[in-house]
């Protein structure tokens, strides 16, 4: 591990860039599906939450008795990563149901590598 930082610092000096990280391409390029991600997410960071399903393909994670949520947000094909949101719904009229979120986190989940980056607030 040292003379591999000794060499980044020495091409960094000589070249003033930072190479390129090595990527592994003996795997086949799979990529993850959104509920897989989510999967991942659920089982690091929301072990005690439940699925729910609305009859479609698609799900989310709900924390029983609670208006705790894990759900897939978005994706960004350009990065190629999903955005996982973490948050409670708070209820702020109880005569209309209006509320708010509460963020707790987001997750960007990289659909090439299943690498995950988490934004906790």
């Amino acid at each position: 591990m040292g003379h591999f930082i000794l060499c980044l610092i020495t091409v960094m000096f000589i070249t003033g860039e930072v190479p390129a990280p090595q990527v592994d391409d003996s795997k086949d390029n799979e990529v993850i599906t959104s509920m897989e991600a989510l999967d991942t997410v659920k089982e690091i960071y929301a072990a005690n939450f439940e699925k729910v399903c609305d009859g479609s393909e698609e799900y989310y994670y709900k924390l029983p008795d609670y208006q705790y949520y894990l759900v897939m947000e978005d994706y960004d094909d350009t990065e190629s990563y999903y955005l996982i949101h973490l948050y409670e719904f708070v209820i702020d009229e109880l005569d209309t149901g209006i509320g708010h979120t509460v963020t707790y986190g987001w997750y960007k989940v990289y659909w090439d590598t299943g690498y995950i980056i988490e934004q906790v607030y």
